[in-house]
């Protein structure tokens, strides 16, 4: 979770090309790299447009590895709404009581051009931008068109390996991969990349603070959206006639396994475009007990709550152990492993964010999570409309669903932690070089642009602590670089 357990750098020296300066006597040298970065940060944004883009906190299409808060913000016992307890009371270390990265969109016109938060379809609103993900999404409307919010669609794509085998029902004019066609061939928005969003870019636009029947989506940005399921580019694992869906009436994520489901059912469909998300290639094994997700910057308990971590192994013994969704909250809270004592319950985006969907029996990686039970783990994560009932992950296939807070389910801890690979890090050093430079807030800035970059520690890279990354934290790391003065720094104001 970005913005967490900051550390203040007070560092003497920079490096930038392979040559420690001193930050006093080379100073004119570091204010010119400064400088440097400025003017190449203006002229990628065509003179003044990368301030916006800053000021908005744009991720600009960087590829889709960073979830959004769940967006709960209040506390619940097993009945209801209770004041968010303190440390060792009961119900400590729920959703609420840890906020990941603030959900933030922007309404974008023809070509992606950012409009003011009151434009409306009339003003020529056609697209939401996910500030957090990076991602462009479709908006629905009502006026009988292609985007119309009533139109319903079989998932068929035409290729029989993936739809399994029914490629003949396809073609119709009423499946997705025809939808998707004409929105390309369109040009949609002034762009040819439009898509069906995964299962887990689908998941990350529901909003757990919003009850049930309601859309469970902010529709301030997401206007004329169902309360019904929406169909993700996800196939499942074992049933390949089956794809994944999204509930906006519940949040619910699942998947229809009867015969011939993917071109049995009409559903919705919103597309989406830039980004995607990867497959679990980002985790690291710190061979103390714990995992890494170098993307998303959570450290995970390796094995299931129970189950005893062997050094000599690296492995999981014993059976994992079971827990009412109150003990659970309790047991992460006073775990201590590998040195920490931060651990907590996972909210159920970040449990989510470990499945791997091409998976099953279970649906995530065992090198790095063995012996995880073919069952459901508790989130921290309450369902609003119905506060007896918290939000689970079913790691026998992926389901999202909830579970009565009296029933027993089993637990993997997390905490917000950086990878081994990177070391004991400061903050600002996003490269993981021990030092902050130039190269740093390069990074940064090709990072808030939707660039690649390698060796990239996200936790590092949020030096004013506002759960964003962009061009402003590339200009603070710049300025830091120097030696000078910086006016918002995560811990000081200098």
């Amino acid at each position: 979770m970005i913005g967490s357990n900051r550390v203040n750098v007070n560092s003497s020296n920079v490096s930038n090309s392979g040559y420690t300066v001193s930050r006093y006597t080379n100073q004119r040298f570091s204010q010119h790299n400064v400088l440097l970065l400025v003017l190449a940060i203006i002229v990628a944004f065509r003179a003044g447009v990368w301030l916006d883009v800053a000021l908005a906190g744009n991720n600009a299409g960087a590829a889709f590895n960073v979830w959004p808060d769940t967006g709960q913000a209040k506390c619940y016992d097993n009945y209801g709404e209770i004041p968010c307890p303190a440390p060792d009371e009961p119900f400590y270390g729920q959703d609420a009581q840890y906020q990941g990265l603030k959900r933030s969109y922007a309404k974008l016109g023809q070509g992606g051009v950012e409009l003011p938060d009151s434009a409306t379809v009339a003003d020529g609103w056609i697209m939401t931008r996910d500030n957090v993900t990076g991602l462009i999404w479709e908006i629905k409307t009502d006026d009988g068109g292609i985007h119309d919010k009533n139109n319903v669609y079989t998932w068929c794509d035409h290729d029989s390996s993936t739809n399994g085998g029914n490629e003949g029902t396809c073609g119709n004019g009423t499946d997705t991969e025809d939808f998707i066609n004409a929105l390309n061939l369109s040009n949609f928005g002034g762009y040819s990349d439009w898509r069906l969003p995964t299962i887990k870019e689908l998941s990350t636009l529901v909003n757990s603070n919003i009850p049930s029947p309601y859309p469970t989506i902010d529709i301030e940005y997401f206007p004329n959206t169902l309360s019904s399921s929406y169909w993700s580019s996800t196939t499942g694992a074992i049933h390949l006639y089956s794809a994944w869906d999204v509930d906006f009436r519940t949040g619910h994520s699942s998947i229809d396994v009867i015969g011939r489901s993917k071109d049995y059912y009409y559903k919705y469909v919103r597309a989406v475009r830039a980004g995607q998300d990867s497959l679990l290639d980002h985790l690291v094994d710190n061979h103390d007990g714990t995992i890494t997700d170098t993307a998303t910057g959570l450290m995970w308990q390796k094995c299931s709550m129970g189950q005893v971590y062997n050094a000599s192994t690296n492995g999981c013994d014993g059976s994992a152990s079971t827990y009412i969704w109150k003990e659970a909250l309790a047991e992460c809270e006073n775990l201590e492993l590998a040195g920490h004592d931060d651990w907590r319950l996972p909210n159920r985006n970040e449990l989510q964010s470990i499945v791997d969907y091409s998976r099953s029996k279970p649906s995530t990686i065992t090198t790095y999570f063995p012996n995880t039970v073919l069952s459901g783990y508790w989130s921290s994560t309450t369902l609003v409309d119905h506060p007896a009932f918290a939000w689970h992950v079913n790691f026998k296939r992926g389901d999202v669903a909830n579970y009565n807070k009296y029933d027993y389910d089993y637990v993997r801890a997390v905490r917000a932690g950086q990878s081994s690979s990177f070391g004991n890090l400061e903050l600002g050093d996003v490269s993981g070089d021990g030092q902050i430079t130039i190269v740093d807030a390069l990074l940064v800035a090709r990072y808030a642009v939707g660039l690649s970059v390698a060796k990239f520690n996200a936790d590092a890279a949020d030096v004013d602590c506002n759960s964003q990354i962009n061009i402003v934290d590339a200009l603070l790391i710049a300025i830091k670089s120097a030696g000078l003065p910086v006016p918002t720094w995560c811990g000081s104001g200098t």
